[in-house]
């Protein structure tokens, strides 16, 4: 053997087959669709309010990996990205805990994005280097 099978097999510790569902870059995919990661959710969830102009950013950036589950994350999100404009002072209004609290909710309850309904089984194959 050569070249990549050859590193695959002398690395058989790190292969993984027939799994019916596999975490990547913090989604879980399976048969059902993909759904974000519940370690990651659980993060959020415990995510305290945001004190200063750092944390909103990294509250959004963390959010904005699993925007795709979210319907209306832009909207929903509109006034933690007015936090962080740039010269303006951090003011935490209402309008910023209700956003903040409707994003977390809405994690919590983040929908499995299903495949398309094929009736054909699929196969997932990953290659990491």
């Amino acid at each position: 053997m050569t070249g990549f099978f050859q590193d695959t097999a002398s690395q058989a510790s790190k292969c993984i087959l027939a799994q019916r569902s596999v975490s990547f870059l913090g989604h879980v995919i399976s048969r059902e669709g993909i759904a974000p990661n519940p370690e990651k959710l659980r993060a959020i969830a415990e995510l305290p309010l945001p004190r200063n102009v750092h944390k909103v950013c990294t509250f959004i950036a963390l959010a904005s990996h699993y925007q795709h589950f979210v319907k209306g994350f832009t909207t929903i999100s509109k006034p933690l990205h007015d936090l962080t404009k740039k010269g303006e002072p951090f003011t935490w209004t209402e309008d910023c805990l209700q956003a903040f609290r409707a994003l977390k909710d809405k994690f919590i309850m983040a929908p499995i994005v299903a495949f398309s309904p094929k009736p054909s089984p699929s196969v997932c194959t990953l290659t990491c280097c």
